[in-house]
Formats: structure tokens, C-alpha cells, sequence
């Protein structure tokens, strides 16, 4: 009989035990801007599936404008994402940096990042790279030739 009870009180405690460490229900969207100098990147997160495939960044112009667009797996709330620009006479650099929050508590859900990159940059051809900056791993993504128009 007391074999019995203890594992009715082992089940019953079992079935009652929640687990804290991940949040349940879907996570809403996350967004964050960060505006440095002549660099504004906005970053969103949301829910995808898994086996999709992003391309390497996209770069396009407009008048006074490079955008650089660029989709991965990750999320916000696992990761902070921060950029900085450097525009030096026809050469533009991007660089990208995720850091893990190593402390976040975070569904298991799979999400994607997606970042866009606007950097003012005045009339003329610039040579554009794009660097992707995880832990110690510094990441050419993309080099590529554009023109700003007025």
C-alpha cells in the first residue's frame, strides 16, 4: 500500500509542476531602433518556420539613401542587434553586430530577425560591404558597387 501511495504522490506532483523557464502562448513582435551618426537600423522580429531560406543582404539606393535588408533566424528576446556605419569617401561599411543575452527567458518558438539598414550618404558610386559581427566571428556578407542619386 505505501508503494501505492508514493506513486500517486510522485504523479500528482509531477502533474502539477510547471516549468518557469519558458514562456507559453506565442511571443508578440519585437522591434528596437538604434540611430548613430548617419546610420538608422530597424530591427523586428516575428514567427516563421523552419527550413526557409534568406538570401544574403540586399542593397538598394535612393536619392541620399543606401538600404541594406537582410533576414535570419533569431529573435529579440534571445539577442540584442547593434550597428554602426562608416561612410569614408566612396567606401561605405556596415557593420552588424548580434550579441546573445545569455540570462533572456524566451519561448522555443522559431523566429526570424530582420534588419534594415538606412545610411544617409550624399550624390556619387559607393563600394558597400556588409559585415555580420556573432561573438569573436566577423562575417563578409556582401560587397557590392552602387550609385546615390540627389
Amino acid at each position: 500500500m505505501n508503494k501505492a501511495l508514493a506513486l500517486a504522490a510522485l504523479l500528482l506532483g509531477a502533474a502539477c509542476t510547471h516549468d518557469t523557464a519558458e514562456p507559453t502562448g506565442p511571443t508578440p513582435n519585437l522591434s528596437a531602433t538604434v540611430t548613430r551618426g548617419a546610420l538608422t537600423l530597424k530591427v523586428q522580429d516575428f514567427a516563421t518556420n523552419p527550413g526557409i531560406f534568406w538570401a544574403l543582404p540586399s542593397i538598394v539606393s535612393s536619392p541620399s539613401t543606401i538600404s541594406i535588408q537582410s533576414t535570419q533566424y533569431g529573435n529579440l528576446c534571445r539577442e540584442s542587434v547593434d550597428g554602426g556605419a562608416a561612410v569614408t569617401g566612396s567606401h561605405v561599411t556596415l557593420d552588424v553586430t548580434f550579441t546573445d543575452k545569455p540570462d533572456a527567458v524566451c519561448s522555443a518558438e522559431i523566429r526570424a530577425l530582420r534588419y534594415t539598414a538606412d545610411i544617409a550618404a550624399p550624390a556619387g558610386t559607393y563600394d558597400v560591404t556588409v559585415v555580420h559581427h556573432d561573438g569573436a566571428r566577423a562575417d563578409t556578407l556582401v560587397k557590392q558597387r552602387t550609385i546615390v542619386v540627389p
